[in-house]
Formats: structure tokens, sequence, C-alpha cells
């Protein structure tokens, strides 16, 4: 899951981003839901999150925007546990998984700013008791290394962490356990010298908490989710009480089945909270990303503006930061702030965009085949989407459209003959490769949020033709940009027979609704012969084909009825 970073095509930099220079903590229990002032639930986010969630088959889908520094939408939609009908409410909680980390690295760097330890303390400077058991490649290890993942740490210790789990009284305690059993391991690399995704937070955090003599839990609590008004975060596997769907629970997806995953609080903590246990509503969650956002452009609160550019810059040769990985991507300008978490029975997923001074989530409690995964890639390309179009405009009420008005025309009738059918007699594509049913490999033609199950999939400039018969009375279809495309990306399309344009389409941007055609095949063209051809060109739009992916949908031929 964490190298699906959503929208998939990142390129890690090393790099900074900056453009601009306590509630009762409960290591076990359920999610106690809070009272907080409600943002904007507008129907354009709510109604596209039900059908995505309703496509991918999941229990529950939610979304957070920030934009300015600023919450300005939020919605949750579906059901706490799968095969019930209890609603997640707006303050329902999204487990996080991995994103945790980045929010343990925000702790650790209060910890900097106080005092408590700096970026270049070493290992054996946090646990001298134990240099003795120590790798020695380990001894120089540094906080920095530690929480970028350029240590040499594997993932997690060879030894069970069942065992280190039941050898330790409490999470505090199991921490300090984990400590012991990694430092014996062999280290997967020089540190410094490469990159290996690790659980470098919890050895941070146990010598913090020894030196401060507060649990991590209670630092959370009191240094970070209580000054941003993170009324529903918490730290547990698990987020309703045992038996109650006080909360939402967690799935697995297997086999094409979505099965519910009971919480138990009765096992002990097994004290990675650090790198995997934050829960928190998306409103909360919205919080936190315009913490983030301000520190990112030199408005931060609660860390040094020094801290904040050390937090968000990636290390030395990767792309990994403290908690943050940082990259580029075609969908935005500049650099973003990424990062993705799943425990296997949620998945979670943000964005942070200083450049463009937005910032985004999405979540779901299920996990464990492609479709979660897909799903919020689908949802963040949509929220990229807003804040491009929608948002930038202002339009965050309830019921503007925020887009350019695009005339609807009417649906037409159903294709007798599907054109995914047939065999095209040419099938150009100016980027990638012409596909017949799906995109990319296997996924679904979308366009405007709605899933279709005949047409073709193509990138401009492009031309696909047909041989025509006698029998076909009409060409029926419609066409738009993929749901996967940028924000960028803007077409038209035209339908030919022989070389006479018959019809085309208005210019259509991402997120518009599919144009629809409705052509009848005449008997005869100008000039007296028959048509023999028909032709679908999809154009750029007449601004370069970059992410001008679009789909003909429901395409195909009306027969003459005998």
């Amino acid at each position: 899951m964490f190298w699906r970073v959503g929208l998939l095509l990142i390129v890690v930099l090393s790099a900074d981003v900056s453009v601009a220079q306590s509630k009762k903590v409960a290591l076990k229990g359920a999610h106690k839901a809070s009272v907080v002032k409600a943002v904007d639930d507008p129907d354009w986010l709510r109604e596209r999150l039900d059908k995505i969630r309703t496509l991918y088959d999941l229990p529950d889908l939610g979304a957070v925007v920030v934009k300015h520094g600023r919450v300005v939408a939020s919605s949750a939609v579906g059901v706490r546990k799968y095969g019930t009908n209890i609603k997640v409410t707006p303050n329902d909680p999204f487990h996080l998984g991995s994103i945790t980390k980045v929010m343990t690295a925000s702790l650790v760097g209060m910890m900097i700013d106080d005092g408590v330890l700096s970026w270049d303390t070493t290992m054996e400077e946090m646990f001298p008791e134990l240099v003795s058991s120590m790798q020695s490649g380990y001894r120089k290890v540094t906080v920095l290394q530690l929480l970028s993942h350029t240590g040499g740490f594997p993932y997690g210790p060879s030894k069970p962490i069942d065992q280190i789990t039941a050898e330790g009284r409490d999470a505090v305690e199991r921490r300090y356990g984990y400590v012991k059993a990694s430092i014996v391991d062999p280290l997967g690399y020089e540190p410094g010298k490469g990159e290996m995704y690790s659980g470098g937070g919890i050895v941070v955090m146990s010598f913090i908490e020894r030196k401060v003599g507060k649990s991590y839990e209670q630092l959370m609590h009191e240094r970070l989710f209580n000054p941003l008004g993170m009324t529903t975060a918490g730290i547990a596997d698990h987020m309703a009480s045992e038996g109650k769907v006080d909360a939402p629970w967690g799935h697995r997806q297997e086999n094409g089945k979505t099965i519910p995953r009971e919480p138990d609080h009765h096992s002990p903590v097994n004290g990675r909270q650090p790198v995997g246990g934050v829960f928190v509503s998306m409103p909360d969650m919205g919080k936190y990303l315009a913490f983030q956002l301000s520190g990112a452009r030199g408005r931060g609160e609660l860390l040094k503006p020094e801290t904040f550019k050390r937090l968000q810059t990636s290390a030395p040769g990767t792309g990994f930061g403290p908690g943050w990985i940082v990259g580029r991507t075609g969908e935005v300008e500049g650099p973003a702030l990424i990062h993705n978490g799943s425990i296997g029975i949620h998945v979670a997923t943000c964005w942070v965009v200083p450049n463009e001074d937005f910032a985004i989530a999405a979540g779901t409690n299920a996990a464990g085949e492609p479709r979660a995964d897909e799903a919020l890639d689908t949802v963040m390309k949509f929220l990229i989407l807003q804040t491009h179009r929608r948002l930038a405009e202002g339009a965050v009420d309830r019921k503007s459209s925020g887009k350019r008005p695009v005339k609807a025309n009417p649906v037409p009738p159903r294709a007798d003959v599907w054109l995914d059918s047939l065999k095209p007699v040419e099938a150009t594509v100016g980027y990638g490769k012409f596909e017949v049913g799906t995109r990319d490999g296997g996924s679904p033609l979308m366009i405007n949020g709605d899933r279709f199950e005949h047409g073709l999939g193509v990138h401009a400039s492009s031309t696909v033709s047909y041989t025509l018969k006698p029998e076909y009375k009409k060409f029926v279809g419609r066409v738009g940009p993929d749901d996967r495309a940028s924000w960028r990306s803007s077409i038209v399309a035209q339908v030919w027979l022989d070389g006479l344009l018959i019809q085309s389409s208005p210019l259509l941007r991402a997120g518009d609704p599919p144009w629809n055609f409705e052509i009848a095949i005449p008997a005869a063209l100008p000039g007296g012969t028959s048509p023999r051809t028909l032709r679908l060109v999809v154009t750029d739009g007449g601004d370069g084909i970059n992410s001008d992916s679009a789909d003909w949908v429901d395409a195909g031929f009306v027969v003459k009825r005998k």
C-alpha cells in the first residue's frame, strides 16, 4: 500500500517544499464521538463520494479539502459496518495507518524545539545503556536518519512482535523492547547510503517518552491534538467498542468479499502506535493538514520555521523526509508532501501542496484488495480537479457547480451493436495505447463519476475507424475526459463519415459530463456516394495533448428494424 502513493506517477525529490521562509489518554478503548462545529458538507463532494463508494463496494468513504489555511469541504458517506444500515457521521474517525508517521515526526520536532534532543542525536546518545549489545553500525545513526528511513533499519526486528508485546507491561515498555530487539539485528545497509521504509519513529519516541516521563499517547494529545482542536483524534488499532457499532469497524477485503473485523480491546497494545496508530475524523484531519500547509508557507504555529522546513525536506539522495514523502507529479505545481497508510483493515491517503496552497485527504474503513486503493486514487483525482476548478472560483457552497456551463444534450438510445465488439480498421492514439472496455490494463471507463461497461479508451490526438454496414441506422455514443485524466485535460470529439465532418462536441474538460452523439447514417453523402467508414476523432482542444485521456462510452450502432 505504501508505495501506491495515489495518482501513481510520483517522482521523489531531494527538495525543500517551503515556499516561504488534554484530553484523557486511553491506550485501549473506543473512539468517543466529540461534538465539533461541522464544516461544509457540500452536495458536490458527498454525492461524488457516494458514487465512488458504491462503485468500489466499500463500507464508508470520507474526504476533506483544505484551501488557504482552512477546511472548506469535508464529507463522509456509507456505513460503519458492512451489511448494516448504521450510517457514518461527519465526525466519525478514519484510521490513518502509516500517516501517523507524519504526525509523530511533528511531535519529535516539538521535542527538538524544546531541547530534548536534536536531529543529530545518535542512537548511542539516546540509549547509552544498550551500546554494548548494539550492532556497531547503529551507534551513529541519527534521529533524522531514523525518521527519514535512511538509518539502515529494517521495517521491524526479527524477534516476533507478539513476543516483544508479551514481555512488556505497557506500551512504553514494549517500545523499549522494540528498540532492544532491533539493535541486535544486522543493518539493512550502511546508514545514510540507502533507504528502507522502517519503524524508526518507534525508536525515537521510546527515547523521548523515557526522557520526559510521559507516554507517546499522552504527548500526542497534549502537544498536537489538543492545541490543534483535533477533538476526535485517538490512538488505537480499533475505533469502536467491542460488540458495538459506535464507530466504524475495519474490514478485510478478500476474494471479492468485504469481511467486518470485530474490535478487539483485550489484546495488549503492541507498542507500534508511533508508526501506525492514529485515527481522526476528516474535519480534524483537515486541521492537521492546515497546520502543515501553514508551516510550509511560513505561517506555522507550534513549531519553529526551521523545524517545519526540516520536516518538509527530504533527506539527501532520497524522497523521504522526516515523516513525509516529498515528490513531484504532473497533477500539481511544484513538490507535494504525500503519505498513505493502512493497517490492513483501513486505508487513507493525504497530500499537502504548498505552492498551490491546498491539501486533501481521503480514507475508507476497508483494505486488502486493489479496489480500496483505486477508490482513493479516484477520490484524490476528483479533489485535485475541484481545487483547480470549483474551489478556485470560490464555488464551495452546496449548490454552485463551479463549472463552465456545458449545455446538456439528450442521452442517446442504447446501441444494438457495441463498438467494443467490433474490430476497428484504424486505431491510433497520441499517447499510450488504444484500449477496449477498460483503461490502464483493467480499470473501468469512468466519466464524471459514472462507470461504463462498454466503450473505448483513447488519448488525443486519436482516430478510430469502423467499416459501416448497410443495416446500421445510427451511430450513438458518449464521450469525455476519463476521470483518471489530470484536471488539465481538454478535448474536442468529432464524428466523421468518410471525409465529411458530421458533428463536433464543444470543448470538454476534466469533470464535465459526457457529450452525447446520436447521428443518423444517411443512405448517401453529398455527391451521391454511400458512406463506408465511421471515423471517431479526439483532438487536444488546442492546448497540446498533455493528460488528454478520453473515453468513447456506450458507443455503437443502432440497426434497422425489419
